[in-house]
C-alpha cells in the first residue's frame, strides 16, 4: 500500500487549483478510492499511516472547502475503524514481516505440509500457504508456479536450497553453542 495514494487524485487537485466545477465527482471518487484502499489494506499500521498522511495533506484545505472538511471527517471515522476493517477482511497484523524471498516462504510451507506439523497435516496446503502469507502481511501468490519454479532447481545438488541453507546455519550454530559450553565448563 502506496501512503500517497490518496492525495494523488483529482480531488487534491481541485483543491490545490481552486477548481470547484468537478470537485463533487472527484470527492465522490475520492470516497470510492478510500473505501476500497481500506477494504484491501493488509495491516492497521499501513492503513493507519496511508489515513493519517492524507489527513496532514488535507489540514491546509480545512475551512476553506467544504469537501475538504468533509472529507477530513470521514478519513478521521475511518481511522477509528481501522481495527474493524483490517479484521473484517481476515487480516493480521502480526508485526511480522517476511523479508526473505516468496519463493523461500513458499518452499517453508511446503515442507511443513509434508511433514504434517500443522494440523496433524489436516490442512489443505493452499489454506495452510494462505495462513502463512496472511501472518507475514502478504498477498497472495501464484504458488502453484512457486513450487514448479522449486521442482525445476532439483538438477542441481538439490531442490530445496532454502532448506538446505537453514539447516546448515542451525547446525553451525548448534556446533558453535556447544564449543561455547565446553569452555565454560573447562573455566569452572
Amino acid at each position: 500500500m502506496t501512503y500517497n495514494i490518496l492525495t494523488d487524485t483529482d480531488f487534491f487537485r481541485d483543491l490545490e487549483s481552486g477548481n470547484a466545477e468537478n470537485i463533487r465527482t472527484d470527492y465522490d471518487s475520492f470516497i470510492g478510492l478510500v473505501v476500497e484502499q481500506c477494504e484491501n489494506a493488509v495491516s492497521k499500521v499501513e492503513l493507519s499511516i496511508m489515513l493519517t498522511y492524507t489527513e496532514v495533506e488535507l489540514i491546509p484545505y480545512l475551512g476553506l472547502q467544504k469537501y475538504a472538511d468533509k472529507a477530513s471527517e470521514f478519513l478521521k471515522q475511518m481511522q477509528q475503524m481501522a481495527d474493524e476493517l483490517v479484521k473484517a477482511k481476515g487480516n493480521t497484523d502480526s508485526g511480522l514481516k517476511w523479508t526473505g524471498k516468496v519463493i523461500d516462504l513458499v518452499e517453508l510451507v511446503y515442507a511443513f505440509n509434508e511433514v504434517g506439523c500443522i494440523n496433524d497435516g489436516e490442512i489443505k496446503k493452499q489454506d495452510l500457504l494462505n495462513a502463512v502469507f496472511k501472518i507475514f502481511g502478504m498477498k497472495p501468490v501464484d504458488y502453484f508456479r512457486k513450487y514448479v519454479d522449486i521442482k525445476g532447481r532439483y538438477e542441481y545438488s538439490s531442490a530445496t536450497f532454502f532448506l538446505d541453507d537453514m539447516s546448515e546455519k542451525l547446525k553451525l550454530r548448534i556446533k558453535e553453542d556447544r564449543r561455547k559450553s565446553r569452555e565454560r565448563e573447562q573455566n569452572r
